[in-house]
């Protein structure tokens, strides 16, 4: 294998380290929804932002007497009050399996690059599987994330505790950073399998067989 195609497969482990940093991210921050809202019967006087993640987050209220913070636990709920649970365990499994996914096209691409592996899942149609999986379970997980936040949070992010006290987050909602996370790493998969399609392009390029024009050439001479 020569320096060019080692260096294009050396590439996708950069892709699939920058897509797991992605996706561990995604996880660990608590930005998945941000929402201002607005307190009914004092919306001039009142302010407030919620932001969650996948397991926790914060609101952060005014009525017009300071600033209170209290905790938000996702895990708390999913008994339907602004959670769907099969939504929410579906965006949780599949960020969980693209992480899988992409660690070990990470591991793949490092041997591929130092190796010709014999066996086929373990070289370059397994870095393609590895990638492929890995943007699938990402666009799931985006996909059941945007269908929860049209079906339940872009009306209401708010606790039952919170309504009873007049706030309001409907149409106040927002997809937060820590899902555009999921979104680079569909990306950087993307971008992986387009350079293992040049690798593959430089491969044919190789094995195509030069047409006899020296010959032809000197059998029209003669003649």
């Amino acid at each position: 294998m020569n320096l060019y195609k080692r260096g294009l497969i050396f590439a996708t482990f950069l892709g699939c380290s920058l897509s797991a940093a992605f996706l561990a991210a995604s996880v660990s921050t608590d930005s998945w929804v941000y929402a201002d809202v607005k307190r009914v019967t004092n919306p001039f006087e009142s302010d407030g932002h919620v932001f969650f993640g996948l397991f926790k987050g914060k609101r952060e209220l005014n009525v017009g007497y300071g600033w209170r913070t209290y905790p938000v636990s996702v895990t708390e709920n999913l008994n339907g009050e602004f959670l769907n649970f099969g939504l929410w365990i579906t965006t949780v499994t599949c960020v969980c399996v693209a992480i899988i996914f992409a660690i070990i096209g990470a591991l793949m691409a490092i041997v591929n690059t130092t190796l010709t592996p014999v066996e086929t899942i373990a070289g370059r149609i397994g870095l393609f599987i590895w990638n492929s999986l890995s943007v699938v379970f990402s666009l799931t997980a985006m996909i059941a994330w945007i269908t929860q936040f049209y079906l339940r949070l872009s009306s209401n992010v708010l606790v039952q505790e919170d309504r009873d006290n007049h706030w309001t987050s409907e149409g106040r909602a927002y997809l937060g950073y820590s899902f555009w996370f999921v979104i680079g790493s569909a990306l950087s998969h993307v971008a992986n399998i387009v350079l293992l399609v040049l690798v593959n392009a430089d491969e044919r390029r190789k094995y195509v067989k030069p047409l006899p024009t020296e010959k032809t050439n000197s059998a029209v001479l003669l003649y």
